[in-house]
């Protein structure tokens, strides 16, 4: 796949169930342990893509260039809208989810997160290694994709700058969303802003097209679903219940924080939004994770969309990541604990290490869902359900090890950047907690030596003092077996 054979290809299939490769989608959460500790195959995967966006169209050679969120499949399991084999040789359907037209009212959508996700993701790795041979390489593609992108703000809708979504169309294609909606109107403008910076670096001229659109799509999304009142971000415009609390709905802003790009939309008002997912969508069931969304009054958006009973694990980490990084640290750490209990505590669950994409009603039903097969009736058997009541969306009963929950590393390296988290104890941050940091409280305390960074690790007892009493405590724990650290 691709016009480098010599590449090393590599591709990471969804999950066992969705076994399509190489995703631009999911990835967007997932793909940080490869842009970190992986670099070459995130810049293969994404010169990939990009030769994807130029030169490949199987199933419809008239459409505008537009990003394939996979590469192939594998296997057939769940679809048949295009060619579906070898991922080293054919594109997968999703690809092809187009409609004839951008703002075509048809069934056939194309999924409108995709593209904007490629672009912020080539931002990304850029920022990461400032390699200009690859920003080159992938420059066309993205200001291919940006064009066609722009061509979703349709001529029957307010001239906005911003995406017009009209259902089911994107990754959260269990959820009906329509209008100006905030998940794809915020990716949007971080793609814009993305585009922006790359423009600049490239001496493009495009750079000042980008720039009107960034401003306009910046202020419109904020003006159209900004609610004052509740002091959160309203899903979208039009759909049946607009009002609603997403938990995703600032995901474009996670790569612009993270690499040096500006906020999408006003700080405060993004932090104000984080405090009313944690409060609407974790604190009423805080042992599952964040649920993607609520009405404001914490009910349920009757719709009956999949999607809206639905706590989806990877998006709970990708949350909780951008929680810390607003300095929400109590709300992120509980969130991400509602991702982590029913995976690796709740063993009446029996995930473990089988994480799968989401869960529902107390994390009975997980999705994909394991088929009536020994390792289905054995996990139901485990959860109290009987085998028949799960129901599944893959009939080969693989397993699930659903990439998207790879997200934790966001939250892992948001920690890693965050330096309010501390070790008590550790007092001269040497990784350990030993006689050493004792005799280093002591020489701050009595010889004007070094302070603890952060003054808190010297904080033993949590008394919100560093005194003698410290060093007492911490001798304690050492040598008599007592209390570690800040255990009350």
């Amino acid at each position: 796949m691709g016009l480098h054979p010599e590449d090393h290809k590599n591709f990471l299939m969804e999950c066992q169930a969705y076994t399509l490769s190489g995703n631009i989608n999911v990835g967007h959460y997932s793909s940080i342990v490869f842009a970190k500790l992986w670099p070459e195959m995130e810049r293969d995967l994404l010169r990939c893509h990009a030769d994807i966006v130029l030169y490949y169209d199987e199933c419809n050679p008239t459409a505008p260039n537009q990003t394939s969120p996979e590469i192939g499949a594998p296997k057939d399991v769940m679809y048949g809208y295009c060619n579906i084999g070898d991922p080293f040789f054919v594109l997968d359907p999703h690809g092809y989810m187009r409609r004839a037209a951008p703002c075509d009212d048809g069934e056939v959508h194309v999924l409108t997160d995709n593209s904007t996700k490629f672009i912020q993701r080539c931002w990304r790795y850029y920022s990461l290694y400032e390699d200009m041979g690859f920003l080159e390489y992938v420059w066309p593609a993205v200001e291919s994709t940006y064009h066609f992108m722009k061509s979703y703000d349709c001529e029957d809708a307010p001239k906005d700058s911003l995406p017009d979504v009209q259902g089911y169309d994107n990754a959260y294609d269990g959820w009906c969303m329509v209008g100006t909606d905030m998940y794809a109107g915020g990716l949007w403008v971080g793609a814009l802003e993305a585009m922006d910076t790359m423009a600049a670096i490239l001496d493009k001229p495009v750079r000042s097209e980008v720039q009107a659109w960034l401003e306009a799509a910046r202020r419109n999304l904020d003006a159209q679903l900004w609610d004052s009142t509740g002091a959160y971000y309203r899903i979208d415009t039009d759909s049946e219940y607009p009002a609603a609390v997403f938990t995703d709905a600032l995901c474009g802003q996670r790569y612009c924080e993270s690499f040096g790009l500006s906020d999408i939309l006003p700080r405060w008002k993004i932090n104000a939004h984080l405090q009313k997912v944690y409060e609407v969508n974790v604190v009423p069931n805080p042992d599952f994770g964040a649920k993607l969304g609520r009405l404001p009054d914490g009910s349920t958006v009757p719709t009956g969309d999949r999607d809206t009973r639905e706590y989806w694990v990877g998006t709970t980490y990708y949350v909780a990541a951008m929680m810390l990084h607003a300095g929400l640290t109590n709300a992120a750490l509980n969130t991400a604990y509602g991702a982590y209990y029913p995976v690796y505590e709740a063993e009446h669950l029996a995930y473990w290490f089988n994480t799968p994409e989401a869960w529902r009603d107390g994390g009975i039903y997980p999705r994909p869902r394991l088929a009536s097969t020994w390792a289905g009736d054995h996990a139901s058997s485990l959860r109290g359900v009987e085998p028949a009541q799960v129901e599944t969306d893959d009939p080969s009963g693989d397993p699930h090890q659903y990439q998207r929950a790879r997200a934790v590393w966001e939250l892992m390296f948001e920690i890693k950047r965050d330096s309010t988290f501390y070790q008590c104890g550790d007092v001269n941050s040497d990784g350990l907690i030993d006689l050493s940091d004792a005799i280093y409280l002591l020489n701050y305390l009595y010889r004007a030596g070094p302070a603890p960074s952060p003054l808190e690790v010297g904080d033993c007892n949590c008394d919100e003092l560093i005194d003698i009493c410290d060093v007492v405590y911490l001798i304690n724990y050492l040598f008599r077996g007592g209390p570690s650290p800040c255990e009350q």
